[in-house]
């Protein structure tokens, strides 16, 4: 039982990683807008604006909120079947959980994107158009996601290698005793 607590606040804690990491990204695109306006003197955000500041980062707050809710759910529903599959095959290493976090982190996404419809609500779906910029923008977005799923991935090994799991035998592969067959015999 205290196995699979500690399971599940690694999945909690593995669905915090992309709200970090947008965070970081958003400080440092506030950062860009205050100090290095793009439009010359007078149009960044000064430290004397706090209003429209105050503003800005209420909605990135709801966003990461919103985005937390996202991250959770998709690694519930895909991330915890995962997790039983690895731990039933004692097959949780680096590299399984790399390759596995880079999927989760590609596959829905691109999907969702592919479905996306062109323009209006009622418009083409992107997997149907023969714009090349629409393949491109999928193409140039892919890597990314991978590499959000990576950072999971990277962050749920480590609590699974060193907290959750540190000298158990579930986490190490089955032996696989080979017997010799009575074709040679």
């Amino acid at each position: 039982m205290h196995t699979i607590f500690k399971a599940i606040v690694s999945l909690v804690v593995t669905a915090f990683v992309p709200v970090v990491e947008g965070g970081l990204l958003f400080a440092l695109f506030l950062a860009l807008v205050m100090f290095f306006p793009l439009s010359g003197p007078g149009f960044g955000l000064g430290l004397g604006d706090l209003g429209p500041l105050a503003l800005l980062l209420v909605a990135a707050s709801v966003m990461l909120l919103l985005g937390f809710l996202v991250s959770l759910m998709y690694t519930f529903l895909l991330g915890l079947p995962a997790l039983l599959i690895g731990w039933h095959f004692r097959a949780i290493r680096w590299w399984t959980t790399l390759i596995v976090a880079f999927l989760i982190g590609v596959i829905p996404p691109t999907l969702s994107m592919l479905a996306a419809p062109i323009g209006q609500p009622e418009g083409t779906p992107i997997w149907r158009s023969t714009d090349p910029a629409d393949l491109i923008w999928i193409l140039s977005s892919t890597p990314l996601f991978g590499l959000i799923g990576l950072t999971s991935g990277l962050v749920f090994w480590l609590l699974w290698r060193y907290w959750v799991q540190p000298d158990s035998p579930a986490g190490r592969p089955r032996k696989v005793e080979m017997k010799p067959s009575g074709v040679h015999e």
